[in-house]
């Protein structure tokens, strides 16, 4: 584990059109280890992923640049080349001033990071971390970085941090909080700016012995080797990030066995792919169809590219395909079969899944799908993009919604005020809240004795506590088998989760099936009406007792408020990032115990707070009548348990 936290920042800028003059690619390399300061702690890893990040550029296979249009910047680099703050200023700001929109750009600098009071820096070798003062002198701001960025005149521009994002205590501030570039205008097709870390805010940066790396460092270097590639052959950002993601995560689950996470995140406006590297094209499929019956047709390609296929409810499975495909990556021969027929696709961990590119409009059954150990049947949520939260029009007609408590107040909205777009892959959600008899499943084996479900503080507080059933269960005919389980907290629910074999949903996940995929206010459409949903009640009634939303979901509106995975930051939607966002540690600095997210309203809730876009947060511990939840799951964790 980086002490301190370490930075690895790789910034790309790719050429915008293929008819341009083959990108030239110019980069800046910087590693340290051994600081001068006896306050900073040697890393023993920084100057070897450095090092490996200037070879993969060099190998005619990685970046193939020629050696001169690579600096390398390390301990012993000796005179203009050592890592010193004047010597890495001087070179950053001349490589950048150069560049042109055919260049691209790489800034990669692996070592020491801190914040002070908001305030991001990278610790060169001659860093000096003693006071404040010594600190504005001799460390690199992450302003002054992201400056040069923006001024180059760069299309496309990739942010890579390979850092501790938690506090340094006492001393204030999360490293990597402004880590941010600028937002692109949006005019040019091609212009990217993204930021990738390799951990989220409140998360450390862990290193591996065995292999000599940073565990980010060492997959991002696997997969830009070609493990990351698309069909293809391309290794985009996004899917760089998605394996990077990927990969980390399984390397989290193994070593630290749940305890702790790290997980790599991905910032990026703009839409163009921002390649990053080229291999040759994989997983070729080839078909002769002829009036071929879709799912016939579906089928036989996922066959040839090893994948599982899941259609999602209203894919027209019998429509006839005529087509000849003769060797065509996977992704470009499935989008020869399914765009004509207004239908979408995602590819993720071996698994297609196929939707109507167009959102329901009405509510509709959902297929039949596989059930949890508990026995709740799990309901494809296809992946797409939505609008997250409120945008200003939004609020000022939510304003007018009716209340039953004091007049509304437009400050009220400014958690959920938004106008980005957000991106969820597919996953599986549970067609309706945990019940009573599920929960009961979880405490007969024996869920409250066991600790290897539960959260580090979940655990202590279960113990302190003396927790033993759900604090709705204190009501009469409070444990009815139908009814969904409540007066549970967020340790709880988590625990439940883990023991179920899925976990709870993301705020993201949550408001994306709410909305059922057109933005809605409520699951059941715009209009409030407590006769179709469990809002407006005295008490929780029994799950499924409404009409299910357009996902086939049931009491996402009402019943009982539902928790969710994320932390609590009220600023989340303004910082978060763009493609499966989930916030792990708020950067509020002055909150001693983050809250959790609640979404959804209870029974009791009104015409403005049962709302899918409102955003709501409880501490992890409290146990509130109106409060339960229901579990989500990764499709392939789902498919590997059939």
């Amino acid at each position: 584990m980086r002490s301190l936290p370490l930075s690895l920042l790789l910034l790309l800028t790719c050429a915008g059109h293929a008819a341009d003059a083959p990108a030239r690619l110019k980069a800046l390399v910087v590693g340290v280890n051994d600081y001068r300061s006896k306050a900073i702690p040697a890393l023993e890893y920084a100057v070897p992923d450095a090092v490996s990040i200037r070879d993969l550029l060099l190998d005619p296979a990685g970046g193939g640049c020629p050696r001169e249009a690579v600096v390398l910047m390390t301990d012993n680099g000796g005179g203009k080349l050592t890592p010193t703050a004047a010597n890495l200023k001087a070179q950053l700001n001349a490589l950048a001033d150069s560049l042109t929109a055919a260049d691209t750009f790489l800034f990669y600098f692996a070592g020491h990071g801190v914040n002070r009071k908001g305030e991001d820096y990278l610790l060169p070798i001659d860093a000096d971390v003693a006071d404040a003062s010594r600190l504005l002198a001799t460390a690199v701001p992450v302003s002054a970085v992201t400056g040069a960025l923006v001024r180059a005149k760069a299309r496309q521009v990739l942010f890579v941090v390979d850092a501790c994002r938690d506090s340094t205590p006492g001393q204030g501030g999360i490293f990597g909080s402004a880590l941010r570039i600028a937002s692109t205008d949006g005019d040019e097709a091609n212009q990217v700016r993204a930021t990738l870390s390799a951990a989220r805010p409140g998360q450390r940066a862990f290193e591996w012995p065995k292999v000599g790396h940073g565990v980010f460092t060492y997959y991002l270097l696997d997969g830009l080797r070609g493990a990351a590639a698309e069909d293809d052959g391309a290794v985009t950002v996004d899917s760089l990030a998605r394996f990077v993601q990927s990969r980390v995560k399984e390397w989290t689950d193994e070593h630290l066995k749940g305890r702790q996470s790290q997980l790599p995140w991905l910032l990026k406006d703009g839409v163009a792919p921002l390649v990053l590297v080229r291999h040759k094209p994989k997983n070729l499929v080839s078909a002769q169809l002829s009036a071929t019956p879709l799912k016939q047709a579906l089928e036989n390609l996922a066959r040839q590219g090893g994948c599982d296929l899941l259609l999602a409810p209203g894919v027209p499975d019998a429509a006839p395909i005529t087509l000849t495909l003769r060797q065509r990556p996977l992704s470009e021969a499935l989008a020869l079969l399914l765009k004509p027929l207004g239908l979408t696709f995602e590819v993720r961990d071996k698994i297609i899944v196929v939707s109507s590119a167009q959102p329901a409009l009405r509510p509709q059954p959902a297929a039949g799908g596989p059930s949890g150990r508990d026995g709740v049947r799990l309901v494809l949520v296809p992946g797409g993009t939505y609008h997250r939260g409120s945008n200003q029009e939004q609020i000022e007609a939510d304003l007018t919604l009716p209340t039953a408590g004091p007049e509304p107040q437009e400050y009220w909205f400014w958690n959920e005020l938004s106008d980005r777009l957000v991106s969820v892959d597919s996953f599986y959600l549970d067609e309706h809240e945990v019940t009573n008899q599920q929960f009961k499943m979880f405490m007969a084996d024996g869920g409250y004795q066991k600790e290897d479900l539960w959260s580090p503080e979940g655990w202590a507080w279960a113990q302190r506590e003396k927790v033993t059933q759900p604090g709705g269960w204190n009501a009469p005919g409070g444990d009815a088998d139908r009814l969904p389980v409540a007066g549970v907290s967020w340790y709880e629910a988590d625990a439940y989760a883990r023991w179920a074999g899925r976990r709870l949903p993301t705020e993201a996940e949550w408001e994306y099936a709410a909305q059922g995929g057109v933005g809605s206010r409520y699951d059941q459409g715009d209009t409030f009406s407590a006769f179709q949903m469990s809002v407006g009640l005295e008490a929780p009634v029994n799950v499924k007792s409404h009409p299910a939303s357009a996902f086939g979901l049931y009491d996402l509106t009402g019943n009982v408020a539902e928790w969710c995975a994320d932390v609590y930051d009220p600023d989340f939607y303004r910082w978060g990032e763009r493609f499966n966002p989930i916030c792990v540690a708020t950067l509020k600095v002055d909150v001693a115990q983050p809250r959790r997210c609640v979404r959804g309203g209870g029974y009791d809730a009104d015409a403005i707070a049962a709302r899918v876009r409102r955003r709501g947060a409880q501490a992890a511990s409290e146990r509130r009548l109106s409060t339960g939840f229901r579990c989500a799951a990764d499709l392939r964790s789902v498919r590997r348990g059939q």
